[in-house]
């Protein structure tokens, strides 16, 4: 059984590389990529150029408020109802007072098929490029300070937040990423990729970490609720998670467990009880032994800054996720 995930895996990586090798030099344009305004005050969203004052005047836009900005991830039509993008829009609006923008890369993201993943993989740096230096501008153009500016992405979207606040100086208060994507990515490259230079505060929820999810850790503070890798309400048919790997049931709860980053991010934006103490190692957590040191809390609006190292936290299999 293991075999058979193994030629998968190096059949996939196969694929990867062609794609790569194929797509090289394909360049990312402007056009392709679109940033769109939601507000309390209005329906529908509007879409914005970020650098130019006159442009967010004639939008609910406030300097007063905090700033967020969303990437969402592979194959996803952001602007989609019941997307991912729109659950975390709506969640966000409806329980803050903040400026809120979608970061639409679509053109780039939707592709025909799951094999050109590695093809948008190797334009994230350039999408990155761009939306840093528009994020630069945003700043100095309108007089904000990044102290008042966070940056949250979902698989390829961490990462590509993650490039993109790298670029704008690495100085935005905080970026958090929801399960970042795993397979093309690794520790010995960090120009691609969410890493601690992407801000001043850097976060990570893997869920699903050597699977679709990346799992080492690559933020300040990482988290790894339920071990990190495979999530207990995703498992089905009494099938450990790896034999599911390999077929439709499986494909569904590998898929499952790496949007539950979303589920358990979006439950924290209102309690602070996914807590846990630092900890080397899940077994550890297990067995009692990570007791050590100041415990800190997962997600959350306002990160929690003390937090650095790994942490492990269980949660319920049903919601509410957090035990406290």
């Amino acid at each position: 059984m293991y075999f058979r995930l193994v030629c998968l895996l190096l059949a996939t990586l196969g694929l990867a590389a062609t794609e790569l090798l194929h797509f090289n030099e394909h360049k990312v344009s402007e056009s392709e990529i679109k940033i769109y305004f939601y507000c309390k005050e209005i329906e529908n969203p509007t879409l914005v150029d970020i650098s130019d004052p006159k442009d967010l005047a004639k939008t609910y836009f406030s300097k007063h408020k905090g700033t967020y900005f969303y990437f969402h991830g592979f194959q996803e039509d952001p602007r989609l109802p019941g997307s991912t993008a729109q659950k975390i829009e709506g969640y966000i609006l409806n329980n803050f007072d903040v400026n809120f923008f979608l970061v639409d890369w679509s053109l780039i993201a939707k592709v025909p098929s799951q094999i050109h993943y590695a093809a948008v993989v190797n334009k994230l740096e350039a999408v990155g490029e761009i939306l840093g230096r528009r994020l630069k501008s945003f700043v100095t153009n309108n007089g904000l300070s990044f102290d008042n500016i966070q940056l949250v992405g979902h698989s390829l979207g961490a990462h590509l937040a993650g490039i993109t606040g790298r670029v704008a100086g690495g100085q935005c208060f905080q970026v958090l990423g929801l399960d970042p994507a795993g397979p093309a990515f690794t520790p010995f490259k960090t120009s691609n990729r969410l890493s601690t230079d992407s801000g001043k505060y850097v976060q990570a929820i893997h869920t699903n970490g050597g699977l679709l999810g990346y799992l080492p850790p690559l933020a300040h503070s990482d988290w790894y609720p339920n071990g990190g890798i495979e999530q207990p309400m995703c498992v089905t048919h009494n099938f450990s998670f790896f034999k599911t790997a390999i077929i439709p049931e499986g494909s569904k709860a590998v898929k499952c467990a790496h949007s539950m980053a979303v589920e358990f991010y979006l439950e924290s934006l209102c309690t602070r009880n996914f807590v846990a103490k630092t900890c080397d190692l899940y077994k550890d957590y297990k067995n009692g032994r990570c007791w050590i040191g100041k415990q800190a809390w997962m997600g959350g609006y306002f990160l929690d800054t003390s937090a650095h190292g790994t942490y492990y936290v269980d949660t319920n299999v049903q919601s509410p996720y957090a035990r406290g």
